[in-house]
């Protein structure tokens, strides 16, 4: 199972520089994960996935403009940053990447009448070049993760995955992503890919901070 679903991750590294309409909500939420109050946060903004060949292959970087296609941080009162890198997860199951991490076989599971394969995976932080990392309050904290895939029987491709980091670090408490991914038909691509189209980020110490992220890809002509 591994060897086909990495299969499809290698694929993955054809995907063009494209952008992504997203929409985002951030608000705080009680431990059974219900909004408290009013969105504390709310933005639209272009997502970019862009591809950049280097001499080692194909590198992939991802972030926010504004309208005017500014790069763009947006402040928020919460102190955590909102979250990037969700499009590229998958690649956590990449042939090169499963080599610094941990897989178990859990099952299947029906999702939306839909029946998956359940995967969990851990990372080995020693190893990990896909480590992630953290923005609290302005300050830069390096993570790693765990986390369940749910994948297609079928076509073998990734469909939801949920993250959480490896272990506790300080001052940053708990981060859960939860992301569902669609397959794609780009225009002038024969191949079609699997994308998000939806991400709801939770953390939080003492107070919870959840954050949906709803883009919608296109593909992007960079000059």
């Amino acid at each position: 199972m591994l060897e086909r679903v990495g299969a499809n991750q290698k694929l993955l590294l054809n995907l063009p520089s494209i952008c992504g309409d997203e929409n985002v909500v951030q608000q705080e939420v009680d431990k059974h994960g219900w909004a408290v109050g009013p969105p504390a946060f709310t933005g639209h903004f272009n997502y970019l996935v862009r591809a950049h060949v280097t001499g080692e292959g194909v590198r992939f970087s991802e972030g926010r403009t504004d309208e005017h296609w500014r790069a763009i941080d947006p402040p928020v009162t919460s102190g955590y940053s909102l979250i990037q890198g969700f499009a590229l997860l998958p690649m956590h199951f990449h042939p090169h990447h499963q080599e610094a991490g941990h897989f178990r076989y859990l099952g299947r599971h029906t999702l939306n009448n839909r029946e998956y394969h359940v995967v969990a995976f851990a990372q080995q932080p020693d190893k990990a070049e896909l480590l992630g990392g953290v923005r609290v309050n302005g300050a830069d904290i390096t993570v790693a993760y765990q986390g369940v895939a749910w994948i297609d029987p079928d076509s073998f491709q990734i469909a939801r995955m949920r993250t959480d980091l490896l272990m506790a670090k300080p001052g940053v408490g708990m981060e859960m992503t939860e992301t569902q991914f669609t397959e794609i038909h780009l225009p002038v691509v024969a191949k079609s890919f699997w994308l998000p189209n939806e991400a709801v980020v939770t953390r939080g110490t003492k107070e919870r901070c959840s954050t949906r992220k709803t883009p919608v890809f296109r593909l992007q002509d960079f000059c």
